[in-house]
This record gives C-alpha cells, structure tokens and sequence, in this order.
C-alpha cells in the first residue's frame, strides 16, 4: 500500500512540475517596462530577486527539513500567487515590485531542491531507487518543457496584454 503512495507522488510531482514552471511570466522585464519602470529600476527588482534567493537559500531547505516537502511545496505555491498579486497591484510602484520580487524569490526558494528530494525519497521508498536518474530527467524535462510552452504562450500577449500572464500564473498556481 504505502510503496503504490510513494510511486503516485513521482506521477504527483510531475504534474507540479507542469503548473510550477509554466513560464508564462517569462516577459516580466518586458511588463515592468511597459509599467514605467526604467532599464536601471528593473535591474534593481532582478538583483533584489537573486540576493533574496541567495540568502533564504539554505533557510527554506531548512524549512523543508524540519515540516515537510508538502509545506515548502504549499509555501511556494502560495508565495507564487502573492508575487504575482503584487505585480498585478504594482501599477509601475517600483517598492511594490520590489516586494514582489523578494517574494517571487521566495516561492523559489520553496521549490528549489525540494521536489528533487521528493522524488528522490519517493523513488527510493518504491524501490525505484536504481530509476532515479531516468525519472530525474523526466522532471528535468517537463519543467524545462513547460518553461518553453510558457514562454511562447506569453509571446501572445506582449502587446500590452502582459498582465494576462499573471492571472494565468495565479490560475496554475491554485491548481
């Protein structure tokens, strides 16, 4: 019974792996600039990203450690929907988008190495340890699959339509 759970949660993850890096938000450089933000202010918000990601690196696996993959997969998610929320409200308020962007990091950060571990668990707790690698590379590929569909979904709404994308990702998110 319990090793056709752990098998369900690798056929489970793949599915997260589909909603949570559906790059649908790809254009976000391009959305900050048609909301006023200047080349100089979008590098700003990217560098608030990377030094936020940077420092709750090792925190969030931390997180994970001490509850649960669920929790920090939940928190990403949530962390997900509130960035998105913010950029929508952001109306070109670059302290808004600021906030946004740690946030965005954090829902990262959630994520980042917790489905991998996981899977991995799952995998081994199945016996499909020796599979590992084959299935790793299936998550590899639907995330970086669904990152392209993404970003050519988004190409449809560049004309002024970029905060679709969003709405969309709130949508996925929820999911």
């Amino acid at each position: 019974m319990l090793i056709r759970n752990y098998r369900k949660n690798i056929g489970l993850m793949a599915g997260v792996e589909f909603f949570a890096f559906l790059g649908i938000t790809s254009f976000w450089i391009l959305f900050l600039s048609q909301n006023g933000m200047s080349l100089w202010q979008i590098g700003l918000l990217e560098s608030i990203f990377h030094t936020t990601s940077l420092l709750c690196e090792i925190p969030s696996g931390m997180l994970a450690d001490r509850y649960s993959y669920k929790t920090n997969l939940y928190l990403s998610r949530i962390a997900g929907i509130v960035s998105s929320i913010l950029m929508l409200a952001g109306q070109g308020n670059f302290w808004i988008y600021a906030l946004a962007m740690a946030i965005s990091a954090l829902s990262y950060n959630f994520d980042s190495g917790t489905s991998a571990a996981m899977v991995y668990d799952s995998a081994v707790e199945a016996g499909l340890k020796k599979r590992y690698l084959s299935i790793s590379s299936f998550m590899s590929g639907v995330a970086e699959g669904t990152r392209s569909l993404g970003t050519v979904l988004a190409g449809f709404f560049v004309h002024g339509q970029l905060h679709l994308t969003y709405y969309i990702m709130i949508a996925t998110s929820i999911i």
